[in-house]
């Protein structure tokens, strides 16, 4: 069931994740994490400096969520469990 979806979070319309389509949705994917300024806590884990945790915990939340509301319901059985956006 590909097809243009409405992301909630960010308010664009692309097409979900699925089997067929995956090398277009991760370029999609990469560009709207970076337009959002979130891409780098896909790209890097969660720093040991305390003064830098919060805001990377609040932009991988994003990611994740984006990531997730973006991928079909097969894919999102995948990474459900997924604790941080470099993880799904």
């Amino acid at each position: 069931m590909t097809g243009k979806d409405f992301n909630v979070a960010s308010g664009e319309d692309y097409e979900t994740q699925g089997a067929s389509n995956y090398r277009t949705w991760a370029k999609d994917m990469e560009m709207c994490l970076l337009r959002n300024r979130c891409w780098t806590v896909v790209t890097s884990s969660v720093p040991e400096d305390e003064s830098q945790r919060e805001e990377w915990e609040t932009k991988d939340n994003w990611a994740r969520g984006e990531i997730h509301l973006c991928c079909e319901a097969d894919v999102q059985d995948i990474i459900i469990d997924s604790e941080h956006a470099y993880d799904s």
